[in-house]
C-alpha cells in the first residue's frame, strides 16, 4: 500500500497525461497481483466502501490515535474553515438565527440554568449520607 499512496503522490503531481500513463503503466507492471487488484478498483472509483460510516472512522481514528492530538485536530479544522459553516457558501452569521431568536434564547439559558444548578444542590443535599458504598442495583 506504500507503493500505492507514492502512485497517488506522483500523479497528484504530474502535470502531464501521458506521464501519468506511463507512471500508472510502470506500477500495475511492478506489483503483484492483490495489491494490482485493489489499485485498479480505486483508480477507477469501483473500491466501495459501504461499511465505513462517518462516525465509525472517527472512533476508530479516536481509539487509534493521542485523544489531545484528535481534539487539536478537529480545533484546526474549525479554526481553518472559520467563518465558513458549509465551505465557501454559507458563513456562520449568513446561518445564525435572527438577534431577536438569539436574545430569546440567552434570557431563557440565564433563568434556567441557574434553576438547574440550585436544583441539583438540592438533591444532593436531601439525598447526602442515605446511599452506602457499595450499595446499588448489583
Amino acid at each position: 500500500m506504500n507503493r500505492f499512496a507514492h502512485l497517488l503522490d506522483r500523479l497528484a503531481y504530474e502535470p502531464g497525461r501521458n506521464n501519468k500513463l506511463r507512471l500508472i503503466t510502470s506500477y500495475f507492471r511492478e506489483v503483484p497481483d492483490p495489491d494490482r487488484g485493489w489499485a485498479l478498483a480505486a483508480l477507477t472509483g469501483a473500491l466501495s466502501f459501504r461499511h465505513a460510516k462517518a462516525g465509525l472512522i472517527r472512533d476508530l481514528i479516536a481509539a487509534r490515535t493521542d485523544p489531545a492530538l484528535f481534539a487539536l485536530s478537529y480545533a484546526g479544522l474549525g479554526i481553518s474553515m472559520y467563518p465558513y459553516i458549509v465551505p465557501q457558501s454559507i458563513t456562520i452569521w449568513q446561518a445564525a438565527a435572527p438577534e431577536n431568536s438569539q436574545i430569546f434564547m440567552l434570557v431563557g439559558v440565564a433563568v434556567l440554568i441557574p434553576l438547574i444548578l440550585a436544583y441539583t444542590a438540592w438533591a444532593y443535599y436531601v439525598f447526602r449520607g442515605k446511599v452506602q458504598a457499595g450499595s446499588g442495583y448489583h
